[in-house]
């Protein structure tokens, strides 16, 4: 093969690893979103291990610039393409970093939330009965409708849903009923003010 005809070849398969690298960045990107919006752990798993192999393709790119620069010495138009590979490529390896961002966001968005609710709870806690903490009552009861519209609108609450434990959802469920009814017998609870037979209006 001529040196004209290798160097042809050499422009063209950086061109072909360029368009790839791409396409695997934009993929990444439209993945890592799906995977936020459904809370899917496995597929953002996926996405922060495949950001290795886009830091590979992008020495690999970087490196067939710099052997046409060097051996070749290309002018005019293949200079300005070569040009443009090298900086478009760190553009590019920077958009699927963003990605692996997402990617790891999945994963500590659930557990966060959990531990979010544990100390909401005791934040609570702290405040005297009053206005202060009905204020405070207030402000996370509309904290949390509107995180919960969140949650509705883009499906997260059924993966929520799914991944929590049975035995978490019983927990819960029997938590809610056996402090209801303690709320109920304790000094001052409605066993205490209700008067019995007498009749009321609805």
């Amino acid at each position: 093969m001529s040196i004209r005809k290798q160097y042809d070849s050499d422009l063209e398969a950086l061109k072909t690893a360029l368009v790839e690298m791409g396409q695997n960045a934009a993929e990444a990107v439209e993945n890592a979103l799906e995977a936020l919006c459904t809370a899917d752990t496995a597929a953002a798993q996926k996405i922060v291990q495949g950001d290795d192999r886009i830091n590979n393709m992008e020495r690999d790119i970087e490196h067939r610039c710099m052997t046409l620069l060097l051996r070749q010495q290309p002018v005019a138009g293949d200079l300005r393409h070569i040009s443009t590979a090298m900086k478009v490529v760190t553009d590019i390896e920077r958009i699927a970093d963003q990605a692996k961002v997402v990617g790891d966001s999945v994963h500590s968005f659930l557990r966060d939330l959990f531990v979010a609710m544990a100390i909401i709870i005791v934040y609570l806690e702290g405040f005297d009965p009053g206005v202060a903490r009905l204020q405070a009552l207030t402000a996370v009861q509309l904290e949390l409708a509107f995180m919960f519209i969140i949650l509705g609108a883009t499906g997260l609450s059924k993966k929520l849903n799914t991944l929590m434990p049975p035995a978490v959802k019983a927990g819960i469920v029997l938590g809610a009923g056996v402090n209801a009814v303690y709320v109920r017998l304790q000094q001052g609870g409605a066993l205490d003010t209700v008067t019995v037979g007498k009749a009321t209006r609805i």
